[in-house]
């Protein structure tokens, strides 16, 4: 008994310090059409402080297509409450627009691997790849811009003048609102051309193609990752990467600085070693730092990478913040910045904010060049912890399902939750610890239980322990006579009366 209480209180108490909520199971709801499409290779980019739109992606889900892969165009809004709930509603015509032809709603085709950033409450995506009849992959240079308040897509017109980046996939987009702009860097075209290019997309004005840091210094690349600094600096982080010559691939992990506004790169030179080589990973920027999650390190990869780690752009240290209890390794997957997210705990974190992570695909298995794998759906959030370079907690939003994540209970009804089991076991433990004193007075004074007659001797456990056999004196004193009545009836149960 005393071990269970110490154990019960070791827990709570545990459970009050800085990374007591990781992978914690909160405020998640359901999704009001159905969830999306487990995906990889998708858009998922911020349009508001509490807003994700998802596009695109490729997918192979039982719920999908028949479970056949495929590659869809559907886009769905995120909707994120500060209470850290989530829900998803997809964006597509309602009411007399619903009703009109296939033929005359202009949208995207479906496709992967495109570049997205949000602008003024709306979502521009550049390019990706599709696969037409024979099963041939074709690289797109189209742009389209996504409203999602009235559902309605619109491709912006090019003019034979004016310049326009040629088609790929895998390239990376990142917005600059200061500048009313959005950068696109990298990807490939097709034959598996690495680009060593990045453009900048004036709304209102077109496409200027940006400079670049000499040959010698930055590499081409793909799946790599570039992420608005949000400090109004008009900067863009771009990191990891990789590209492929006659020895096989190089996986990068340098981290460059593009100023949109001076039109000028930096190299960031860290101050301790920065996170293994990788690409296909997800990033996000939040309060200073960038977050780093996942990726794989080789073509071949047996698994796909489940850490975290966070650049300190003012410092210019990696932290590495991977929890034992965080979301499966994945890659392909997204990431954005929810800076409108409440403090979990003030314990845990002081600051609004969270980044939200979304999808890919894990790797199971790998053997004889054969991949297993599982891909996702799921929506996580990643809080800070008060001391940034300290490990956070990983929430669960919503599952792959789109299931609630847990019994509907936000996260201030569950920190309420906790206080009351924690009082609860304080006051049960103390309970049990006063019973058993009480008992063992009595026999160590040889006392007789009342009502049994002094010729029979008490019946003890085959411990030979009888602390738990609670008197009905003593329930009537804590004020529960009925407790004290069963307990007398078990006490009678127990003596054979």
């Amino acid at each position: 008994m005393r071990r269970i209480c110490l154990l019960a209180l070791w827990g709570f108490a545990a459970g009050q310090n800085i990374v007591d909520l990781p992978g914690r199971k909160i405020g998640g709801n359901a999704s009001t059409d159905g969830p999306p499409c487990r995906r990889k290779g998708a858009v998922f980019e911020a349009v508001d402080v509490d807003k994700i739109v998802l596009f695109s992606g490729k997918t192979k889900d039982d719920h999908c297509n028949a479970g056949h892969m495929s590659l869809v165009g559907d886009a769905w809004l995120l909707e994120l409450n500060p209470r850290s709930e989530a829900s998803w509603t997809k964006i597509e015509p309602r009411g007399a627009a619903a009703r009109r032809s296939p033929a005359d709603i202009s949208r995207p085709s479906p496709r992967w691997k495109s570049g997205g950033a949000g602008l003024d409450n709306k979502l521009y995506v550049f390019a990706g790849s599709n696969i037409k009849s024979g099963g041939k992959n074709t690289f797109l240079d189209d742009l389209w811009v996504l409203d999602p308040a009235t559902a309605e897509w619109t491709e912006v017109a090019r003019t034979r003048t004016a310049p326009w980046p040629p088609a790929r996939r895998g390239h990376v987009s990142a917005a600059v609102p200061e500048l009313e702009s959005f950068v696109i860097v990298g990807g490939r075209k097709g034959g598996h051309e690495c680009l060593r290019d990045a453009w900048v997309y004036a709304v209102g004005g077109g496409w200027r193609e940006a400079s670049m840091p000499p040959e010698d210094e930055y590499a081409c690349r793909w799946g790599h990752t570039a992420t608005r600094v949000a400090d109004g600096s008009r900067r863009v982080a771009v990191f990891g990467g990789r590209y492929k010559d006659d020895a096989g691939f190089t996986y990068l992990d340098d981290l460059w600085l593009y100023d949109a506004g001076a039109d000028s790169w930096r190299r960031e030179t860290y101050a301790n070693a920065p996170p293994s080589a990788r690409d296909h990973h997800a990033a996000a920027y939040l309060a200073g730092g960038l977050y780093v999650h996942g990726g794989k390190t080789t073509d071949q990869a047996k698994r796909a990478l489940g850490d975290l780690y966070r650049y300190d752009l003012a410092t210019r240290r990696w932290s590495d913040l991977s929890a034992s209890a965080a979301p499966s390794s994945r890659y392909l997957h997204s990431a954005a910045a929810w800076p409108a997210a409440n403090p979990i705990r003030t314990s845990l974190n002081r600051a609004r904010g969270a980044v939200v992570v979304f999808g890919g695909e894990h790797i199971v298995s790998r053997k004889e060049g054969k991949k297993k794998y599982r891909r996702m759906a799921d929506v996580w959030a990643f809080y800070p912890a008060a001391a940034a370079a300290k490990p956070g907690a990983w929430v669960k939003l919503i599952g792959s399902r789109g299931s609630r994540a847990n019994l509907g209970l936000s996260e201030y009804a569950l920190r309420g939750l906790e206080k009351f089991l924690w009082a609860f076991t304080v006051v049960a433990c103390v309970a049990l610890v006063v019973m058993a004193l009480h008992f063992r007075f009595d026999e160590d004074s040889n006392r007789m239980v009342p009502g049994v007659s002094s010729s029979r001797p008490r019946s003890r456990s085959a411990s030979g322990d009888d602390s738990y056999l609670a008197s009905p004196g003593f329930f009537a004193a804590m004020g529960l006579p009925a407790v004290g009545s069963y307990s007398r009836g078990i006490r009678e149960y127990a003596m054979g009366e």
